[in-house]
């Protein structure tokens, strides 16, 4: 544009201006648009370089030929850097349109193919894709295109947008495996596993989701359980309790207990629920695992059952045995007494194997006696059995020596012991257990040696409760013989080289385990025997006398064998 100026009018080629005013006024409106334009661009460059997104322009040339010119890349040097690094492509190999079609992944060509055009018909569009980075990596993207057009509505470019979302997708994929793990497992395990709702009031309230257990066993569709409540699928006589087991559930946040649910036939499901509170999405929600426990009740009754009988079995065992031993004893007495009576009366008049007969017969009637006796002291360590109170083991062991005082004494027996500890137990049975063992060493010893007993004690920490030992130096057992001693009436030996009924180990047993211990022996022939026997010091749920005084007292006493 060229502009002549004449005295006070002004004139050009195209357009004739009245006066200089006129001029002015065009030329100062020419020069703020300039600086408007300046001050857009530069604005434009701003807000640019602070999104996140990656701006371009796509220019159609006069052949209808693609090319990319990045915006915010050639503004801002740390959006270059980032994209370029990103995908590991220079600014060269990336000018040409045609490059992404070789970079785009396969199953995305149609889909951008499908967006370029929509934006080249003048359309707005938005696209999603995977770009494959130089060294082979996948990245995702998405985006959005805007059409440009001249004053006659045709298209003579666009700007596109590209946001990396590469993060975000890797994040969406691995929630989803984690997702499809999680319903699997759900879906796979053996309980019925439910979440609900937690009202405001504490109460479980509608289902948000159930897995396949659940439907399955209550015969409800995923969609119908979905709009129940937790009451729904519990037996009428049993939803008092709900509202208790809610309370305990909110007081402790989590709570097992057994409930019966009711199916969608109406059929009677005992479950043992177990409940826990956690946050879904912001909200608390309730995690219950039932686990159906019809086998388990089933059990629970038999067995039952079964010690209902057995109690009822040993009510008449033990009726037997007095019955046994009051009604036995006396026609045995009498046998044994007019036996005698016969031995003495005719006993010139009777040839050598008449006596022994008479002997025999004495002998058979006084063994029975003695049977039967056994017989009944064994059933009394449990239909006898005294209550669990406090215990000194010294004590209880000198008592149990000074009722062997003789046969100690007529065998030479030396007996030696460790510090013993306090503990619960029935006195009188521990008496005997030590008599037992004791006498057990002193019958079966060496003829070659005097007995030598010695009872030691150790504390089993892992399985709280004491070990102890009494070991000897007599003739010792086979191994293979180690549980047959334990059996009622069960010898390893004839009666006239050891007399006995083979019964006192077999009582020692009943006594151990009636105070929750377990016995058991180690021993090689001509070395010696040790007897083991456990007793636990865990007696928190004992009913004994003055309980902290026990504990006090056992920790003292017994601190330097732990």
């Amino acid at each position: 544009m060229f502009i002549f100026i004449i005295g006070g009018s002004a004139f050009n080629n195209k357009y004739n201006y009245s006066n200089k005013k006129e001029i002015l006024e065009k030329l100062e409106s020419a020069e703020n648009k300039i600086i408007e334009l300046e001050r857009s661009n530069k604005l434009y460059q701003s807000v640019a370089g602070l999104v996140s997104d990656y701006i371009f322009d796509m220019n159609i040339d006069p052949e209808g030929n693609l090319s990319l010119n990045f915006l915010n890349i050639q503004s801002d040097k740390y959006h270059a850097d980032n994209f370029y690094n990103l995908l590991g492509y220079t600014p060269n190999e990336l000018k040409s349109f045609e490059i992404f079609n070789k970079i785009i992944y396969p199953d995305d060509l149609l889909n951008m193919r499908n967006f370029r055009q929509k934006v080249l018909l003048g359309l707005q569009s938005s696209y999603k894709c995977r770009i494959y980075t130089k060294n082979g990596e996948i990245t995702w993207w998405k985006g959005t295109g805007k059409p440009l057009l001249d004053k006659n509505n045709r298209v003579t470019g666009a700007i596109i947008t590209a946001n990396n979302v590469t993060g975000c997708k890797r994040t969406e994929v691995a929630l989803k495996e984690s997702e499809e793990k999680f319903r699997e497992i759900f879906n796979k395990a053996n309980d019925m596993i439910t979440l609900v709702e937690l009202e405001e009031n504490g109460y479980p309230g509608r289902f948000l989701e159930v897995n396949d257990v659940a439907t399955e066993r209550l015969g409800y569709s995923r969609k119908e359980m979905l709009g129940m409540k937790i009451t729904e699928i519990i037996s009428p006589e049993y939803r008092s309790q709900v509202a208790k087991n809610a309370g305990n559930l909110k007081e402790n946040k989590h709570v097992t207990f057994e409930i019966v649910h009711i199916t969608k036939w109406g059929s009677k499901i005992p479950v043992e629920v177990s409940t826990h509170i956690f946050k879904l999405r912001g909200n608390n929600v309730i995690l219950a695992i039932s686990r159906d426990i019809r086998e388990r009740k089933q059990s629970e009754r038999k067995l039952k059952g079964l010690v209902e009988n057995l109690k009822s079995s040993n009510e008449e065992l033990e009726q037997f045995i007095y019955c046994a031993y009051h009604d036995l004893q006396e026609p045995l007495r009498t046998v044994a007494s007019y036996t005698q009576l016969i031995g003495h009366r005719y006993k010139d008049k009777l040839d050598d194997d008449a006596n022994d007969f008479i002997n025999f017969a004495v002998d058979g009637a006084l063994r029975m006696q003695q049977i039967i006796q056994d017989l009944l002291e064994y059933s009394s360590v449990i239909t006898k059995g005294g209550e669990f109170k406090t215990v000194n083991l010294e004590d209880t062991l000198n008592e149990a020596i000074l009722n062997l005082n003789t046969i100690i004494m007529d065998n030479n027996a030396e007996i030696a012991h460790d510090e013993l500890p306090i503990i619960a137990a029935d006195k009188e049975q521990i008496v005997k257990l030590f008599g037992n063992l004791i006498e057990n060493a002193i019958k079966f010893r060496k003829e070659s040696e005097p007995p030598k007993i010695h009872i030691s004690v150790s504390a089993d920490k892992k399985n709280r409760e004491y070990v102890f030992s009494v070991s000897d130096n007599g003739i010792g057992l086979e191994s293979q013989y180690a549980e047959q001693i334990f059996v009622i009436f069960q010898r390893l030996h004839t009666l006239d080289k050891y007399p006995g009924n083979g019964i006192g180990l077999a009582i020692s047993r009943r006594i151990v385990e009636r105070h929750g211990g377990h016995i058991w022996v180690k021993s090689e022939p001509q070395k010696g025997a040790t007897f083991y026997f456990t007793i636990p010091y865990d007696i928190e749920n004992l009913k004994i006398d003055n309980m902290q005084d026990f504990k006090n007292k056992s920790q003292h006493k017994f601190s330097s064998s732990n």
